[in-house]
């Protein structure tokens, strides 16, 4: 074993008794017991490698934790070590795509119309369904996965809207605007496609759904320090909420590795369950966009009435049609066959509930 590597393990039961004490793990180790325990206590085993804690194990206990899960951790921290440098190259190969997808979309947007615009979707399609196909990879983790279906496929609804759909540079004009974007010179038309790429939601242009986006109360929008300290406290309060949430989470048996299922417990275990998750995917997502809002009012890059509401009226999702016609769907309601998708799609809940 490398003498400049430190590798740990602590051991922590799963009944909330007791607390982490970090084992370190070395040759003098061979045949000697790790820890000792009640037969049949659950603990989860928390590794770490110079101080840096990287995977959890969960394990029942006979007595003590021999030798032979010593050299199975061992040959797991060997594994990290090995894979590091190839998941750090998979890593900046990820962000170099997710990169060029933005630029291609970007370019969409700029180009001037002509025949061979729609050639750019090409490469967007190839670079996400590469994408896609990869998080199927033995590697690749649930958290990479999701990351890349948040942000490759909203690129690829987009990109084909505009590139097929929607003519945007004759079609969309930003409030005020007299010229297409196709009649004017290359940076007015840079800064018009910039415009674009950075309001999905067309605020402050003309195609803006004002019956769906809700505007801040006049107080917060009067100037921009009453904006910024109203998100402050918000992010605040989601902090404080975050933190309850999450210490529920940490004692949920259900969200363990190797944990048992949700259904193993009574009802309103598993609602309040699914209220928690629901909320915190609820925080994280208007968490950012009120972060990127503050900073971006604060430097003056924005004023505050460019930054509605990112959800609808949570009161407004008391049915699966309203939760989607109010609440979400404000993101791609321009998306014409997105947002056909999802009336069908609800369209379709509500006769199967009748």
């Amino acid at each position: 074993m490398p003498r400049h590597v430190r590798y740990e393990v602590a051991c922590r039961p799963r009944d909330g008794s007791g607390c982490e004490r970090f084992i370190s793990i070395g040759e003098h180790d061979v045949g000697s017991s790790l820890f000792l325990a009640p037969n049949g206590v659950s603990f989860d085993l928390v590794c770490r490698v110079n101080n840096s804690r990287f995977d959890h194990y969960h394990a029942t206990l006979n007595r003590s934790l021999t030798c032979d899960w010593r050299d199975k951790l061992v040959a797991h921290f060997y594994q990290v070590q090995r894979t590091a440098g190839s998941s750090m190259a998979a890593l900046v190969w990820d962000v170099f795509l997710l990169i060029a997808l933005f630029g291609l979309h970007f370019l969409a947007l700029f180009v001037k119309p002509s025949p061979y615009r729609s050639l750019i979707f090409l490469p967007i399609c190839s670079i996400v369904t590469y994408l896609m196909r990869s998080t199927n990879r033995g590697d690749s983790t649930p958290l990479r996965g999701s990351s890349i279906a948040s942000v490759a496929l909203p690129i690829l609804f987009s990109a084909s809207n505009y590139l097929f759909l929607t003519d945007a540079q004759r079609v969309l004009r930003r409030k005020g605007q007299k010229v297409p974007a196709f009649k004017m010179e290359w940076r007015p038309r840079l800064e018009w496609a910039f415009a674009l790429f950075c309001s999905p939601r067309g605020i402050g242009w003309e195609h803006e759904s004002r019956h769906v986006i809700r505007p801040l109360p006049p107080s917060v929008c009067a100037s921009r320090w009453s904006f910024v300290k109203t998100q402050v406290l918000r992010l605040v309060v989601y902090a404080a909420m975050l933190d309850l949430l999450r210490w529920h989470d940490r004692w949920n048996p259900c969200y363990a590795k190797d944990g048992p299922s949700i259904t193993a417990f009574g009802w309103m275990w598993r609602c309040f369950s699914m209220f928690s998750w629901s909320i915190q995917t609820y925080i994280q997502i208007d968490r950012l966009y009120w972060v990127l809002g503050s900073l971006s009012v604060l430097v003056g890059l924005s004023t505050p009435g460019e930054w509605p509401y990112f959800f609808g009226d949570l009161w407004d999702a008391y049915t699966v049609r309203r939760f989607w016609g109010s609440v979400v769907i404000s993101l791609f309601h321009h998306i014409p066959y997105l947002t056909s998708f999802a009336i069908i799609a609800v369209r379709g809940t509500s006769c199967c509930g009748r």
